[in-house]
Order: C-alpha cells, then sequence, then structure tokens
C-alpha cells in the first residue's frame, strides 16, 4: 500500500449542490434544532437520552489525524480510530460511565460546552435520510484545576427520520488538530 493511500480526505462540502437544503425550508431547521438538542443533552451529561436519538444502525467513527503533505490528503488514516463504534459499543461505554463505579474517569464528570455551527444540509439517495455537515467547538473543564481544553472538528452526519423522529444514523468526526490536549477521549463530540 502506497502513502497515499493510507490516508482519507474529510469530506468537501459542497456549497452549489442540487441536493442542498436551503434555510429556508422547514427541513434543514428541524435538522438544525435536532443537532443543537443533542449538544445541549451531551452538555447536560444525560448521556442515556442522548443514545435514544441514535438509529440502532448507527457508525460512530473519528479517524486519528496525522501530519501530512499536501499530495497524501488531509492527512486521515484510514484504519486507525479513536472512536469506530455501533450503537451497543456506544451502549457500553455509556453504561460503564452512569452505571457502574468503573466510570472513574469522567467521575466527577467534565464540564462541556458543545458549540454547533456553519450547519449545512442535504438531500441523500436514501429517503427520508439527509447529509449533514457542522463544525464543533467542544470546551472542556475537569475536577477543580481552572483549565479549559478546546477541540474543534467537523461532522459529517447521516440523519434519519424515523416515525416522525430524526436519529442520528452516521457520524464521521474530522478532528483539526493532530495531537488532542485532554487527558482522556471519554466525552462524546
Amino acid at each position: 500500500m502506497s502513502d497515499a493511500q493510507l490516508f482519507v480526505n474529510a469530506p468537501e462540502v459542497p456549497l452549489d449542490s442540487p441536493d442542498r437544503i436551503r434555510a429556508t425550508d422547514p427541513t434543514y431547521w428541524q435538522l438544525h434544532e435536532f443537532l443543537n438538542d443533542e449538544a445541549a443533552l451531551l452538555d447536560a451529561d444525560q448521556l442515556l437520552q442522548w443514545l435514544e436519538l441514535t438509529a440502532d444502525d448507527v457508525r460512530y467513527r473519528m479517524p486519528v489525524r496525522v501530519g501530512v503533505h499536501r499530495g497524501f490528503g488531509d492527512g486521515f488514516a484510514r484504519r486507525m480510530y479513536f472512536y469506530n463504534d455501533t450503537k451497543k459499543v456506544l451502549a457500553m461505554r455509556i453504561h460503564r460511565l452512569v452505571g457502574t463505579r468503573n466510570g472513574w474517569v469522567e467521575d466527577p464528570p467534565s464540564r462541556t460546552s458543545r458549540f454547533v455551527t456553519g450547519v449545512r444540509a442535504y438531500t441523500s439517495d436514501k429517503p427520508e435520510e439527509f447529509v449533514v455537515h457542522s463544525k464543533l467547538l467542544l470546551t472542556r473543564s475537569r475536577s477543580d484545576l481552572g483549565e479549559v481544553k478546546l477541540l474543534s472538528a467537523h461532522r459529517l452526519d447521516r440523519l434519519r427520520r424515523q416515525g416522525g423522529d430524526i436519529k442520528l444514523a452516521n457520524r464521521d468526526i474530522y478532528l483539526d488538530q493532530t495531537t488532542i490536549n485532554m487527558h482522556n477521549m471519554a466525552v462524546f463530540l
């Protein structure tokens, strides 16, 4: 495998696509509201309620980013992930954090704020499924250290309308930084 095949590019955001859902469409605001509500649940440490927003076949991935020359893409590894989770794995992680005494890594819980912006939504090849690009800025502080850590990322989501509700069917998270300046990554993005 060549060096170029080791890395994958973050998805481009097609600004002039005919599939784009404009802000004048009520569907855009439903998808945007979903992302805001999801961020509020995570900030309030309501992990079980957040899990209910995910589809049964959800994939939640965050490939590792490494610094590479322009000719090799954006530098996201094809085979290395911080997260590569199914709903079952997400449920196990959440249960460990909130349902056992083994969740010491988030006890006391982090204080977080998630700022979701740059939302662009598109129709997809599947009815009732939408492709949504967004930017995320996470602020996080822990215990009494007085430090605030920042994490920024581009997210590519597939949101699915199921029985009147919107569910997260897929999330790919592309970090802006190669080094995560946090002691652990037990928070969800």
